[in-house]
């Protein structure tokens, strides 16, 4: 470890040892087959509905999840789910955008 915090700051590259710190983070992650994921949802979920959640997405995945969960009122309801660039979004707020751009094309709902 010495000698690579050495050769980082040798080569002028200390500032980013956060980066890398994340980067190693990821392949440990993935070598335990451990997926990080974010949970937003517009109101506090209880620990039983997180827990299901957390299964499904560890079902789907086949890797076992740790789930960070958050709130944003303004989705109005319904959740939104990231697994690394994966975003499942069941939130109203994208289904009514959803329908007024269907709308504005003219197309059926």
């Amino acid at each position: 470890m010495k000698s690579f915090f050495l050769l980082l700051f040798d080569k002028g590259r200390i500032g980013f040892i956060g980066s890398i710190n994340e980067f190693y983070q990821k392949l440990a992650d993935e070598l335990r087959g451990i997926a990080r994921a974010s949970l937003i949802s517009a109101t506090a979920l209880s620990e039983d509905t997180v827990e299901k959640i957390q299964a499904a997405l560890s079902k789907k995945t086949k890797k076992k999840i740790i789930l960070e969960v958050a709130q944003n009122p303004e989705l109005i309801g319904g959740i939104v789910t990231k697994i690394g660039d994966l975003v499942w979004d069941g939130s109203i707020k994208t289904q009514l955008s959803n329908m007024r751009e269907t709308l504005k094309r003219g197309e059926g709902v």
